[in-house]
């Protein structure tokens, strides 16, 4: 449970210094104010990127070097300190050097408007977030999956140089396969959890007038280096894995309306909660930036429900009208405008 969020220099905010207890917590102001940065904090020092398109220099305030980030949690201490070729971090005031050590000290969920991509957009965004989800239940799934990234890119390099050696193609394509191929078998379990409670939250959303199901597609390792070298990219793997989802049997791109991909949305990451919940693993911070406010009356109630009671949470909200008949136990945490 987080207990003090200290900011310096993050986004509009200079220094920030909050605390908080358990429960719910919701920042209300206008737009622009800083509420979701504030969710953005958290949610760089646990997962270590923004749940938005921004790049740590983009956090950084404007006219200043860097930014930081202390979280103080129950029985730890998180900083991150951000400036243009550096990044530290730190678990108790003791250096961290390697990301996978500290990645998964403070397990977040964020919900988010964009989260409709996960639905409908790129398949890149949905292996993101498979590639997070694994990582936060198993950091030797973090390991392994950084060591794909290192052999990925030492393969791609090799293709962007024209004809490649054929004895280090085919040495990198198998080391690519041998760690890879573990990663996918890990991927097919973690999405048959996954649909399961992707189902039933998006049962408790739609009022069950339709159902949500998801399957994992795996990519092929079958390959030929002509084929990788016309292309001038790798072709197998992990980069070609994708997620089959369908809302009332059908593909949502071309059939589901607004409020259908918004709600399958929420009800993946719902099942992304639960998914961690039942692993036994630390009960995730719970971030809902700008969606309640985006719902009618039942499903704003639905998703306070699949919210985990003993979860920690914060949302953002620019009209908290509605805040105590949805959550009336929430703290209202006023922000004003910069």
């Amino acid at each position: 449970m987080i207990r003090e969020l200290l900011l310096r220099d993050f986004r509009c905010h200079g220094r920030v210094r909050l605390e908080f207890g358990g429960g719910a917590t919701v920042f209300c102001g206008p737009n622009g104010a800083g509420k979701s940065a504030l969710l953005e904090a958290i949610y760089f020092a646990g997962r270590l990127r923004s749940f938005r398109a921004a790049t740590p220099r983009d956090m950084v305030r404007r006219g200043a070097p860097s930014f930081e980030i202390g979280i103080g949690a129950d029985g730890v201490r998180l900083g991150v300190v951000w400036s243009a070729g550096d990044r530290r971090l730190s678990l108790n005031e003791g250096e961290i050097r390697s990301a996978a050590d500290y990645w998964g000290t403070l397990p977040c969920v964020a919900l988010t408007p964009a989260d409709v991509r996960l639905i409908g957009g790129p398949a890149a965004d949905a292996r993101r977030f498979l590639s997070a989800l694994a990582s936060q239940l198993d950091r030797g799934a973090l390991r392994a999956l950084l060591r794909y990234r290192r052999l990925a890119s030492q393969r791609q390099a090799l293709l962007a140089g024209g004809r490649p050696d054929r004895g280090l193609w085919d040495s990198l394509t198998l080391q690519l396969r041998e760690t890879g191929a573990p990663l996918q078998r890990q991927r097919r379990a973690l999405v048959r959890r996954l649909a399961v409670h992707a189902a039933r939250a998006y049962h408790e959303i739609s009022g069950g007038t339709e159902a949500l199901s998801i399957a994992y597609r795996p990519g092929s390792w079958d390959t030929d280096m002509d084929d990788e070298v016309r292309a001038g990219r790798t072709l197998v793997g992990l980069q070609r894995d994708a997620l089959q989802i369908a809302i009332g049997g059908a593909p949502p791109r071309r059939h589901a309306s607004e409020g259908q991909l918004r709600s399958a949305a929420i009800a993946i990451r719902a099942a992304e909660i639960a998914v961690l919940r039942a692993a036994g693993a630390q009960l995730p911070v719970v971030l809902v930036d700008d969606v309640f406010g985006e719902l009618d009356p039942a499903r704003r109630a639905a998703l306070a429900r699949l919210i985990p009671p003993e979860a920690q949470l914060f949302a953002t909200v620019a009209d908290g009208r509605w805040v105590p008949e949805t959550l009336a136990d929430a703290r209202v945490v006023p922000v004003p405008p910069h």
